[in-house]
């Protein structure tokens, strides 16, 4: 039985998921060896019923965050501890975070390159298609074990979308004819703070792509000729552009042009201006007469010291 017709099948009901999910978490929790005779027979079970390659690809996308890269979540199976929500939650929101300041100073280091708009191009490029396609892949795999494997359609961790809108943002940025280093450094970090603070609109915004239900993540059925249908696994520019759909028009983050590559300005509670280098998203692009206007005043008009 393939891959696809395993999907169908849980799609429908036809086997008892949590089951299902049960002797996979089991056999990954205590390895095969160690498995009570009855859990052995379980598993041996499933891939009599299923075959070896349905079964093997159904292990390693559910399994698939697992080896190292999340060493919390590693602890939590190996133990048999409950999968916490929240925990899981948060230890991802820090590797999102982590993504983010890696590649924000990979870009501010392209300054000084022979052509760094276009390496700029390049890391943005190596940013979608690499590191957020395989968050997004990790996601999925968290949701499923976290969720009890096609249980509902909740995105059990990361609910806010908060991947999904970065990912919206750096497709708004790889085109922009404004893309350099200074830029994409600069609206990196403004991403990372809009990400985490969203509106309530996104909060609450249904998330289809990558919750527990969605079944159709990994790969789709395709019709390669008239009448003949079969699963092939999704091409990864789909997997990007299907996280869209957990993006509300609220949640969406708006490019910014930097004042300096280096500097940029802010004014605070009194108004008075302060130069900030890691400087806040705003949703327009600021002038500086405005900044001085919003400080109180106009262009300097008397001595800059009192007697």
């Amino acid at each position: 039985m393939s891959i696809g017709a395993l999907r169908q099948l849980l799609k429908r009901g036809r086997f008892d998921n949590e089951t299902l999910y049960d002797v996979l978490m089991k056999a990954r929790q205590k390895g095969y060896t160690d498995l009570t005779d009855a859990e052995k027979a379980q598993y041996d079970m499933l891939y009599n019923m299923f075959g070896r390659d349905a079964m093997r690809t159904m292990e390693d996308r559910l399994f698939y965050s697992m080896g190292g890269k999340y060493p919390e979540l590693d602890d939590m199976v190996s133990a048999g501890r409950y999968l916490d929500d929240d925990v899981l939650t948060d230890v991802f929101n820090k590797k999102i975070n982590s993504v983010i300041d890696d590649f924000a100073v990979r870009a501010e280091k392209l300054k000084d390159a022979k052509n760094p708009n276009e390496e700029a191009m390049a890391l943005i490029d190596e940013l979608l298609e690499d590191d957020m396609l395989e968050l997004l892949r990790d996601r999925k795999s968290i949701n499923d074990m976290s969720g009890g494997f096609f249980t509902d359609d909740m995105m059990t961790v990361d609910p806010e979308g908060r991947l999904d809108v970065l990912i919206d943002a750096m497709k708004e940025l790889q085109y922009s004819e404004a893309l350099s280093p200074e830029y994409l450094a600069h609206n990196l970090r403004g991403t990372k703070r809009h990400i985490n603070t969203l509106p309530e609109k996104q909060i609450k915004h249904k998330k289809k792509s990558g919750t527990v239900e969605d079944t159709d993540f990994w790969d789709e059925d395709y019709e390669y000729e008239p009448g003949v249908i079969n699963p092939r696994d999704k091409d990864r520019m789909d997997i990007l552009s299907e996280s869209s759909a957990n993006v509300a028009s609220e949640g969406k983050y708006t490019p910014t042009t930097p004042m300096d590559p280096d500097l940029d300005a802010t004014v605070d509670a009194s108004g008075q201006i302060q130069w900030n280098p890691d400087p806040g998203p705003r949703t327009t692009d600021p002038d500086f007469e405005d900044i001085l206007k919003k400080a109180g005043g106009g262009f300097i008009d008397r001595p800059l010291y009192d007697d």
